[in-house]
């Protein structure tokens, strides 16, 4: 009797990881639709009280801090979707992971503390307004600054690195991930425009996605080194917050007359040396090929 072949059945385990591989697209959609959802819900609140519609109940950095809960929300209530209570305990212990090599904590903290130092230096060695040193009162508020910013910090990199970094690297690789999720973390961004004091209307939009860009790709780095600690690219991200204070400080206090134009070239040099500073990473690491950077 002759014998019939048969295709080679994948093994269980195989099978059940590329149906979760393909259902990636849909719970990241899901995710990023509901970070942007609840994040300009609460970044509604100081707009509309901006413009005299509402009473604002609250001050404006509490509805702030609220933004980058429902990104971790949004992340949580994705993963649960995705796996239930197993990926909920996943995030979880990331934010948890703190056993890394002590580099990794120096790195968090410097290597973004670089995008301002540099875009301050160039802005002097091009001859840009001569701002004075930061205050020193600034510099020793600093260490506190950015332990504040550490929790919020943490409330977004649940969602933006913790579900959908990891999600979108198993199938576009870390670097080409990193990218496409700094355009959209930037684009959660864009209702701040429309707060006047919070100092964002006088930036550009572009210039700023493309600095949102390069510190992606950073925190995307410092994610897969360091195994997936959410604790370490929060404090990363916060340090991206908080450096620029001190060289903010020493540009306010120059005078009214050049101070407008000092901090627009500021921000062009900061995001120039933000991006700079991530594309030497990338040839560093040489992390243009899939599997450069470890992923968990």
């Amino acid at each position: 009797m002759q014998s019939i072949a048969s295709k080679p059945v994948a093994a269980p385990s195989t099978a059940r990881a590329n149906v979760a591989h393909k259902n990636d697209w849909k719970f990241l959609l899901l995710f990023f639709v509901a970070a942007y959802g609840l994040a300009w819900l609460f970044f509604g609140v100081p707009i509309l009280a901006a413009r005299g519609l509402i009473a604002l109940p609250a001050p404006e950095a509490v509805f702030l801090t609220l933004a980058t809960l429902g990104v971790a929300l949004a992340g949580f209530g994705a993963a649960a979707a995705a796996s239930g209570r197993t990926e909920v305990r996943a995030l979880v212990a990331q934010v948890l992971r703190w056993r890394v090599r002590p580099a990794w904590y120096v790195a968090a903290v410097f290597v973004p503390a670089l995008f301002p130092a540099i875009g301050f230096v160039l802005g002097l060695a091009l001859g840009k307004a001569d701002a004075p040193a930061p205050p020193a009162q600034v510099w020793l508020s600093l260490p506190l600054l950015v332990i504040a910013l550490v929790i919020p910090a943490i409330l977004e990199e649940i969602g933006w690195r913790g579900f959908a970094l990891r999600r979108l690297q198993r199938r576009v690789g870390a670097l080409t991930a990193s990218l496409v999720l700094g355009v959209i973390w930037g684009g959660m961004h864009l209702p701040l425009w429309l707060l006047p004091d919070f100092g964002f209307a006088d930036q550009s939009i572009p210039l700023y996605i493309a600095q949102v860009v390069g510190i992606s790709v950073v925190l995307a780095w410092l994610y897969n080194v360091t195994g997936g600690s959410l604790l370490l690219t929060g404090i990363a991200h916060a340090a991206v917050n908080g450096g620029p204070t001190p060289w903010g400080a020493a540009l306010q206090a120059l005078p009214e007359d050049s101070r407008a134009i000092a901090i627009a070239d500021f921000h062009v040099l900061i995001t120039v040396a933000t991006v700079v500073v991530a594309l030497l990473l990338v040839i560093a690491t040489r992390g243009w090929r899939r599997n450069a950077w470890q992923q968990p």
